[in-house]
């Protein structure tokens, strides 16, 4: 794969060159070397950011590229698609994600063909149940998300293809192929590229089709080839973790769905229902940001973090290093998302007008919801129990940023949906801090200099 063809005595040199600068920084926060557990975290790490985010930040520049060329409304409503299929695809199957992600980290490999072959039933029948579902309700549908059906009916066929990568996504991030995973996304970015420069340069297209068709066509290949690389545990197994991936999943979906439900979609969809498309492609110019650093920045964090965290068992530690890593590293992440979004917004285009006042919101609710994923994963991972309290504390949540959103959107604009996606996230930092707490009272009795502590 890609990562394998730098020649071996340059890749050596530039994993020890890199690891000596992660060192260094973790000896001047902890005060000792890295244990074992924390240098093959961030050697993972660094592994799934190599192909993931090169590929994510890649393609981001592309979408900036998409979004100057189609104008607000169009790119205003290739965003609505993306969001509300997002939301579709729950039911459909990213329910159980995270159990699959679970149970594959922790268990034996000799139950792998077990639990492939019980994930890949559950989400066969959900997808099989969602679908004449949403065909009966599309009519409740289109007036909740106030779109067409045309842009429905590609939300949806997005949706499934969501399913299908995740499948295969999930199954690499469990078996901690990180490899493979940041290779696939590195190959997959030239089918987005090729259709994209396609559809617009040769075709002459100038509506969203130009964003959606190219990123359906590239999640394809990733979940192609996900699956293709974990053919051998594709075999008939026993369906005997059906029964514990649906009851650790159905803990997990009450949370998931108003997560991906609150951080972006709802905004959209209310800024489309108050304000218009147009807004929405604004609103989606900054929001991008959102996405690529918290979303996909994240899920580049999370491929590594919720399998080491869901296999280890002992949680103060990590607790107690998460929350020292991000006091020290909370100003400069702010400065660096501020200048990140001043530098690169202006490639949108003159259509796009920038607010300096929405990028300084935009960057603190970015890092500010980027701790609460981290806070919230981390609790989840503990067991069902935990992820039921994750859940409800993600209802509780996603109500402020509905209600507060539905309140502030028709007075203040675009500010308003950022303020409630703030205060959302406020929230569930709070919430989950102290849920932490009480699960272990002796959190603070660890010294930083214990075995236990410097050995991770």
């Amino acid at each position: 794969m890609i990562l394998s063809l730098l020649p071996s005595r340059l890749n050596i040199m530039m994993n020890e060159r890199l690891f000596r600068i992660m060192n260094g920084i973790y000896e001047h926060i902890f005060g000792y070397s890295m244990g074992g557990r924390a240098r093959l975290f961030f050697k993972n790490l660094g592994i799934t950011t190599f192909g993931f985010g090169a590929a994510s930040f890649l393609t981001f520049g592309l979408t900036i590229f998409a979004g100057r060329l189609l104008g607000p409304i169009e790119y205003g409503k290739a965003n609505l698609v993306f969001s509300i299929s997002s939301f579709l695809a729950v039911p459909m199957g990213l329910w159980l994600n995270l159990a699959a992600i679970k149970y594959l980290a922790s268990e034996s490999r000799d139950t792998t063909r077990d639990l492939i072959a019980s994930l890949l039933v559950l989400t066969f029948l959900s997808t099989i149940v969602s679908i004449p579902v949403i065909y009966f309700l599309q009519d409740q549908f289109l007036i909740l998300f106030h779109v067409g059906k045309g842009l429905f009916f590609f939300a949806v066929i997005f949706s499934l293809i969501l399913v299908f990568t995740n499948v295969g996504q999930t199954i690499l991030k469990g078996l901690h192929l990180f490899k493979k995973f940041a290779s696939i996304h590195l190959i997959s970015l030239f089918f987005f590229i090729a259709p994209f420069f396609v559809y617009f340069f040769i075709v002459g297209g100038e509506d969203f089709y130009g964003l959606v068709i190219p990123s359906g066509i590239r999640l394809l290949l990733i979940g192609t080839l996900a699956l293709w690389v974990v053919r051998e545990y594709l075999r008939l197994g026993r369906f005997q973790y059906i029964r514990a991936l649906s009851t650790y999943s159905l803990s997990g979906v009450i949370g998931i769905i108003p997560s991906n439900f609150s951080f972006g979609v709802v905004d959209q969809l209310l800024i489309n229902y108050f304000l218009g498309p147009v807004f929405v492609g604004i609103y989606s110019a900054y929001f991008i940001f959102f996405q690529v650093i918290n979303n996909k920045g994240f899920e580049v964090l999370l491929a590594v973090f919720f399998p080491v965290v869901a296999s280890i068992t002992e949680k103060k530690a990590i607790f107690i290093k998460m929350n020292r890593l991000l006091v020290y590293s909370f100003l400069p992440a702010f400065f660096l998302i501020f200048l990140f979004m001043i530098v690169l917004l202006p490639f949108f285009g003159e259509t796009y007008p920038i607010d300096l006042s929405l990028v300084i919101l935009f960057a603190l609710g970015i890092l500010i919801s980027l701790i609460a994923s981290l806070y919230g994963w981390f609790v989840a991972s503990i067991g069902s129990r935990a992820l039921r309290i994750v859940s409800f504390n993600l209802w509780v949540g996603a109500s402020i940023n509905f209600l507060l959103a539905w309140f502030l959107i028709p007075r203040i604009g675009l500010h308003g949906a950022i303020i409630a996606l703030i205060a959302s996230s406020c929230y569930y930092i709070g919430a989950f801090f102290i849920y932490f707490l009480r699960y272990d009272k002796s959190v603070y009795g660890i010294s930083s200099s214990s075995t236990n502590v410097s050995n991770l």
